[in-house]
Parts: structure tokens; C-alpha cells; sequence
């Protein structure tokens, strides 16, 4: 299945895709991919200044703070013996591509996850060119793995680093196909011009 332009539709209609899809990541994660050292857990992350969000350390849960990349939900992949946050999966929303100010100051909580040895892969499935990003957080130089792609073109699998030794292949493809067949008909028909 293609990747869509999802500029067709409203910010708030991709935002319920959006959930979808990063539950089928998380899902292909914990019962596919990932060994039982490690889990996927869907994390709610917003401004240090936003108190209506409770965190898992509000909630007495063993934890390590992660650098807060955006106000919504992102996927953390953590040590099962430890419960440490090695890596952050991102899924960009329409308004963090909007925001001129965004730019160099995700960049900078892209740099914080990496200094805290914190591997990072953002998803930016938005036109003119979704853009896939894998970011190795590694002792001397990070490693950083992009692959672009055209809205139609098929999404490729992308790389998770979990530890120097160990990564994972994020199944881009088979996760969205997944979150799009339970996207509601209505929204698909307007995406896809009428073509199911």
C-alpha cells in the first residue's frame, strides 16, 4: 500500500490515524520483534509546562525521563530489567511540520535523547517527501540513517537501534497497512479519491 497524502484531510483526522498506526508499530514490536529484554510501551509526552499530563512518574512507575519531542503520543522502547528508555519512536503530526520554531529546537531534544544514549527514529509521513529518519545514539559519532520516500511509493522498513549490537527492523508497511484498514471507510475514500 502507498503512503498517503494525508494533507487532504483535517489535522484531527490524521491524528486518529496516527493512534492506529502506532499501536500496530507497538503491537509488531512487542509480539514480533523485539526479545523479552526489551518492551514497547505508548507514552503520553507534552511541555514540561503542560501539568494536565500525568507521567508514569505520577503514576510510581519506575522510569527514566526522556526528552519530551513533542506534545502527543510516542513509543518507547525500554530495558525490561531496568525499565530505561534505549529508544523513542516518533510519529510527526501535521503541526509539528507546521511550526517554523520547530525545526532547531526538535533537533535539539533529537541531540538530548542521543547525549542520554537514547536511539531515536522519526516518522514524517507528510508531502513533499515523507521523510524517515533512524538515529543511532553510539559512544563518538551518532549514526543517522534517512530514507525519503514520494507519497505513493511503499514505506520501508527502517532500523531501531537498541543497543550497538542489537536493532530491529521497524515493518513501516505492514504497521500503516494494518492502522489503515481499521481508518474509518469515509476518510479513506476522501485520501484515496474515492478508491478503495
Amino acid at each position: 500500500m502507498p503512503m498517503h497524502d494525508w494533507t487532504k484531510v483535517e489535522d484531527g483526522i490524521y491524528h486518529d490515524f496516527h493512534h492506529l498506526w502506532i499501536s500496530e508499530i507497538k503491537r509488531a514490536l512487542n509480539q514480533d520483534l523485539l526479545s523479552s529484554d526489551y518492551y514497547a510501551i505508548v507514552e503520553r509526552v507534552a511541555d514540561d509546562s503542560s501539568p494536565a499530563v500525568r507521567t508514569l512518574e505520577e503514576l510510581n512507575i519506575k522510569t527514566q525521563t526522556i526528552a519530551k519531542i513533542s506534545s502527543k503520543n510516542q513509543l518507547a522502547i525500554r530495558d525490561a530489567s531496568e525499565d530505561r528508555v534505549v529508544a523513542v519512536i516518533d510519529i510527526l503530526l501535521p503541526r509539528d511540520q507546521c511550526n517554523p520554531s520547530l525545526g532547531a529546537s526538535y533537533l535539539l531534544k533529537v541531540v538530548e535523547c542521543l547525549h542520554r544514549k537514547v536511539h531515536v527514529l522519526v516518522i514524517k509521513p507528510f508531502p513533499p517527501i515523507p521523510i524517515f529518519t533512524s538515529y543511532e545514539a553510539i559512544e563518538k559519532d551518532d549514526r543517522t540513517l534517512v530514507e525519503s520516500i514520494l507519497v505513493g511509493d511503499t514505506l520501508p522498513e527502517m532500523p531501531l537501534f537498541l543497543t550497538r549490537e542489537k536493532t530491529v527492523m521497524v515493518p513501516l508497511e505492514q504497521t500503516y497497512m494494518a492502522a489503515w484498514d481499521y481508518f474509518p471507510k469515509r476518510w479513506r475514500k476522501v485520501i484515496t479519491g474515492g478508491n478503495l
